[in-house]
C-alpha cells in the first residue's frame, strides 16, 4: 500500500477493527506527504484516504504558503493509532512538516502536521483535530495518542487522551469537549530557540 519507490515505507503496527484496517507511512523527508488510511481486511481493498499534508484544494491547504514549486512533505505517522469506539472515531498522531527546520520557507501553520487527528472509522472525515507544534521548525513530531482513558477531574468523570511529542511536552486532551485540560515538560527543555553555533 506504500509508495517505497517514492519513499514511503511503513514502521506503525496496523490496527485491525472489525472488517477494516488502519494504517499510514512513516516517512515526512523528501517531499512525502503523509496519509493514513482503511482497508478492507477481506480483500485489502483501500475504503479512505486522509491526506495529512492536503493536497491543493482540500481543508487545511490553505495553511502552506511555500514558494510555487517548493517541495513540502511531512506528516507521517510512525506510531499506533487509537480507536474510541463509543465515538467511532480513529485518533492518529500526526508527525513534523518538512524540510524540518526551515518553517520560513512552509510558510503558514501547515496543517495537519503535528496534530492529533480524530477521523471518523467507516468514512476517513474529519471529525476534529488539534494542532500541538504550529509552524515546527525543530522537528518536533508528535507521537502518542493513547492512552485513552477515563479520569475525575474537577469532580466530574471525563473521557481523555494523552499525548507527547518531541517537544518533550505532554498534555492531556478531553475527548468530549476536545480541550487540552493540561500541558506539562516531562523532560529538561533549554535553549530551543537559540541560534545553532558551533
Amino acid at each position: 500500500i506504500a509508495g517505497f519507490n517514492r519513499g514511503e515505507r511503513l514502521t506503525m503496527l496496523p490496527l485491525v477493527y472489525e472488517d477494516l484496517i488502519y494504517i499510514g507511512p512513516a516517512v515526512s523527508e523528501n517531499a512525502i506527504k503523509g496519509w493514513v488510511g482503511a482497508f478492507r481486511l477481506q480483500d485489502g481493498q483501500r475504503v479512505w484516504r486522509f491526506n495529512i499534508v492536503p493536497e491543493p484544494g482540500e481543508p487545511g491547504a490553505e495553511t502552506w504558503k511555500q514558494p510555487e514549486g517548493f517541495p513540502v512533505g511531512g506528516g507521517g505517522v510512525w506510531t499506533p493509532l487509537s480507536i474510541d469506539a463509543q465515538r467511532g472515531l480513529l485518533h492518529v498522531a500526526a508527525t513534523n512538516p518538512a524540510p524540518d527546520f526551515p518553517a520560513e520557507l512552509r510558510g503558514g501553520t501547515n496543517l495537519y502536521t503535528n496534530s492529533v487527528l480524530a477521523l471518523h472509522l467507516k468514512t476517513g472525515q474529519l471529525a476534529w483535530y488539534d494542532q500541538m507544534v504550529p509552524e515546527d521548525d525543530h522537528d518536533w513530531d508528535l507521537t502518542q495518542v493513547a492512552p485513552l482513558y477515563q479520569a475525575t477531574v474537577g469532580g466530574a468523570k471525563r473521557d481523555l487522551m494523552a499525548t507527547v511529542g518531541k517537544d518533550g511536552v505532554l498534555r492531556v486532551l478531553d475527548r468530549e469537549t476536545k480541550r487540552r485540560l493540561f500541558e506539562t515538560p516531562v523532560t529538561t527543555i533549554e535553549n530551543v530557540n537559540a541560534p545553532v553555533t558551533r
